[in-house]
Order: C-alpha cells, then sequence, then structure tokens
C-alpha cells in the first residue's frame, strides 16, 4: 500500500495511537476481553453517552492499566521506527505525522503536541537531514494539499 500510495504522489500520515504502533500492545489488548469491556463500561456509566468524556476516561483508565503493568507499555520511540519504516518504503517525500491528539491513546512521551520536538530530534540523530526532518514533520503534507489546490482549479478551468 505505501508504494502504492507514494506511485500516486500521496502522503502517508503515522497515526500515535499506542494500538497502531504496537503489535505486543494490540495482541494483549485483544486477549483481554473483559479488561476492554471492564474499562469501556466504567467509561459509559460515568460519563453517560458523552463521546468525548468516555474517551478521555478510556485513554485514562488505559494509561492506568499500563502504569500498573496490566497492559503493555508503549514508547514515543515507536512512531520514529514507523517513520523510518514508511520512508524506507515509500521515500521521504511520502512521509508525514497524524498524530491523532484529539483521541487516540498517545504512548508514554509523546502526550502532547508540545513533545513534537523529540521526533524531530530523533530523526536528525538517525541522519535524516534537516530538509527531510522538515518534510516529514509537515512539507509533504502541505506539497500534496498545492497539488491537490492545483488539480482542483485546473478542473475548474482557473488556471
Amino acid at each position: 500500500m505505501l508504494r502504492a500510495l507514494a506511485a500516486k504522489g500521496g502522503v502517508v500520515h503515522i497515526n500515535f495511537h499506542i494500538g497502531f504502533l504496537s503489535q505486543t500492545f494490540r495482541d494483549a489488548w485483544k486477549q483481554c476481553p473483559e479488561l476492554q469491556e471492564e474499562i469501556e463500561s466504567f467509561a459509559r456509566r460515568l460519563c453517560g453517552e458523552n463521546l468525548a468524556c468516555q474517551l478521555l476516561e478510556t485513554s485514562r483508565i488505559t494509561r492506568e492499566r499500563i502504569a500498573l503493568g496490566q497492559l503493555p507499555h508503549v514508547d514515543w520511540t515507536e512512531i520514529v521506527e514507523h517513520i523510518c519504516h514508511a520512508v524506507n518504503v515509500a521515500g521521504i517525500d511520502h512521509v508525514g505525522l497524524g498524530s491523532d491528539f484529539d483521541g487516540a491513546d498517545m504512548p508514554e512521551g509523546m502526550e502532547d503536541a508540545s513533545q513534537l520536538p523529540k521526533i524531530a530530534r530523533a530523526l536528525s540523530a538517525k541522519g535524516y537531514p534537516a530538509g527531510d526532518v522538515q518534510k516529514i514533520l509537515g512539507g509533504n503534507t502541505l506539497r500534496l494539499m498545492q497539488d491537490v489546490e492545483a488539480i482542483a482549479h485546473k478542473m475548474e478551468g482557473t488556471t
């Protein structure tokens, strides 16, 4: 899929949700349906039909369960590993950040956007030139948006 996306000029955005970053976490989560139900039903009882509240509570409880060792720890460095894999497969011009700070369970050390500089530093430490880091941090997404805008103008006959 990554190669096909790159061939069309697209950009894959790496999502930071721990369930996407860690197979170990996914496997543990699937093996504990009773824990899933316990977490989700507690959030429903606490929040009623308020889905935003349910999301926040589910995330909070999941982090507590990770801290207690009931679910595996996922570190922010997994994000960097996913970025590097995507770059190796799709190429530097086709990878960006998807984050999902508004509803995903974030890995340890990437709880909010203030932590994003860690990714830039880690990519630099791995030898990515500054220009390539800029592409990943948003340049590729801006390029894609410009491409889409140019196509839209062309289709409208305004170019």
